[in-house]
């Protein structure tokens, strides 16, 4: 089980795009689900557990929801940053 906080929407491509700041046992990602416009049905979701840092985790998952990252370019993005 895990715990899941909202950082921020997007809309990319008339696509909404969610961000949330993932825990799981002191382990911290990011997820993104994605819907269309005039929908309430989410169809791509991506999660990435990356840090055990929660400072870290939540800085990066602001970064990533304010630059529009998609789920394709998420995991090289995380990539780019973390290394």
């Amino acid at each position: 089980m895990y715990e899941k906080t909202t950082i921020g929407q997007q809309l990319i491509d008339n696509k909404k795009h969610t961000y949330y700041l993932l825990e799981k046992k002191s382990t911290y990602g990011i997820e993104i689900t994605v819907q269309l416009e005039n929908s309430d049905d989410q169809y791509i979701c991506t999660q990435v557990y990356f840090t055990e840092d929660k400072e870290l985790a939540r800085k990066i998952c602001h970064r990533v929801c304010q630059g529009t990252v998609t789920v394709i370019g998420l995991e090289d993005v995380l990539d780019d940053i973390v290394a």
